[in-house]
């Protein structure tokens, strides 16, 4: 863009198609030639960005356009797995029996409290609050469905 004037007519040829545009000039600096193009915003929650940052491309800016087949399904492959594990992570992380979050729980409470009867009971209470949001879960979920 250094070489260019504001006002100046130039062609751009995209995977989209030709267009011609004419520069406008930079509200800053009125001898410096732009091009009025906007991004997206991105969309997605604070999880979908964090992943984003892990698999985003050399610059969000530009658009790579993929060498072939095999590096789309590799690239939609591989961000699958990624999320996947991430799931069975997080799930296996609750505070409920049948996980190791449960077997955490239950020692980190006996850890604080030097106490098998306390870390006992508290692994109890954690095991009945998960299973009754569990349940509720699934009662809404029915009364949805019907």
């Amino acid at each position: 863009m250094s070489g260019l004037k504001p006002n100046e007519t130039i062609y751009i040829e995209t995977t989209e198609g030709n267009y011609t545009l004419t520069l406008g000039y930079d509200s800053k600096n009125s001898s410096r030639a732009i091009i009025g193009i906007g991004f997206p915003q991105e969309e997605g929650g604070n999880l979908v960005k964090i992943i984003k940052k892990f698999v985003a491309k050399k610059d969000s800016f530009t658009y790579y356009a993929p060498r072939g087949e095999l590096s789309v399904f590799v690239y939609n492959l591989l961000l699958w797995v990624l999320l996947i594990n991430i799931s069975v992570m997080l799930i296996n992380m609750l505070p409920f029996g049948i996980f190791d979050g449960g077997r955490f729980f239950y020692l980190s409470v006996l850890g604080i409290t030097k106490s098998k009867k306390k870390a006992l009971k508290g692994f109890k209470i954690a095991n009945t609050f998960i299973l009754l949001i569990l349940i509720a879960l699934m009662v809404v979920w029915l009364f949805r469905a019907f």
